[in-house]
């Protein structure tokens, strides 16, 4: 794609936190959820009393269906809800100890995608004795809602995770209809150098499934490094940058140009956290999503107020 590159992940620090987070968790190129359910004695189990969860899209799943109580074991990044921040650690996301997860007894360990292949590779091969391993490879946002039924049932918690997934459905499907369509949007992960996402990213597909037309969402490379001459050759109706961005200083960037299409180009802060764990906090993501639709202001959501006249924006 002219003015849009491949970047090593570890660029800058930015580039570290943001493009390795999402390389790492939700780098889903595929089109189908992948589900794998490792069992020692290959045949299915009762409701496990002794949860560890690996990654925290799956802890905030298992506290939302209701199986807080039985989650005995997290990451260090899980950090919602609350209550998972009282949990025992097991290690970092990428990096988990077996040593401890052995030491907290589980009956069954959730893991997914991103996770240390060694440890899990370990974990299915029975360091645990006789618990089970469930992987889950949610390749699509709209492969969550089945995601979070499959689990909640595994856990025993199926009716509560029927009621979850709907709400996600829901949240989904309203994005999605609100109008006006096919805005044209650009996803910043990081901002200095501009390193967006593909719609072939996850973050990216969250984004086309709401409605938005992704400008580098045909990239052949997951994760571009973004130019500016790309930029005022195909440029956005908005902006959305990752929350740890400074957004003064990208409307400040962008005023530059003034008359060429990407000055007063409104520049949305992204929540925390929901556009990168694929769980129950999509509802949220997606209801943010529509409310930006037509240039609405979610509650405390810094935008830029446009300086050109409408007319001036460039034509969808």
């Amino acid at each position: 794609m002219t003015g849009a590159r491949g970047v090593p992940p570890v660029a800058s620090p930015r580039a570290k936190t943001f493009v390795v987070c999402a390389m790492g968790w939700f780098a889903c190129l595929m089109s189908f959820a992948s589900v794998t359910f490792f069992t020692c004695a290959g045949v299915a189990r009762a409701a496990p009393t002794r949860i560890v969860s690996l990654a925290p899209n799956l802890t905030e799943i298992l506290h939302a269906v209701g199986a807080g109580a039985q989650v005995v074991g997290v990451t260090d990044h899980c950090d919602f809800p609350a209550e998972a921040k009282l949990k025992p650690k097991v290690g970092s996301f990428s990096f988990p100890s077996l040593e401890t997860i052995v030491s907290l007894k589980p009956d069954l360990v959730v893991a997914t995608e991103g996770n240390n292949r060694e440890a899990v590779a370990r974990l299915r091969a029975g360091v645990l004795g006789k618990a089970d391993v469930l992987e889950v490879n949610p390749q699509r946002v709209r492969d969550i809602a089945g995601v979070i039924r499959m689990l909640g049932a595994r856990v025993g918690h199926g009716p509560e995770a029927e009621k979850v997934a709907s709400q996600v459905e829901a949240a989904l499907a309203q994005a999605g209809a609100t109008p006006p369509k096919n805005r044209r949007a650009l996803v910043l992960l990081q901002g200095d150098p501009f390193i967006s996402v593909s719609d072939a990213t996850w973050i990216g597909d969250a984004f086309r499934a709401a409605g938005y037309v992704n400008v580098v969402g045909d990239s052949k490379i997951p994760y571009p490094v973004v130019s500016e001459e790309f930029l005022l050759a195909k440029p956005p109706q908005i902006v959305f940058a990752m929350h740890e961005i400074d957004t003064a200083a990208l409307r400040s960037r962008f005023a530059r140009f003034a008359g060429k299409g990407l000055a007063g180009v409104p520049v949305v802060s992204l929540p925390p956290d929901v556009f990168v764990r694929p769980g129950p906090r999509l509802v949220q993501a997606f209801a943010f999503l529509a409310a930006h639709k037509s240039g609405a202001n979610a509650g405390g959501v810094e935008t830029a107020r446009p300086t050109a006249r409408p007319s001036a924006r460039p034509s969808k």
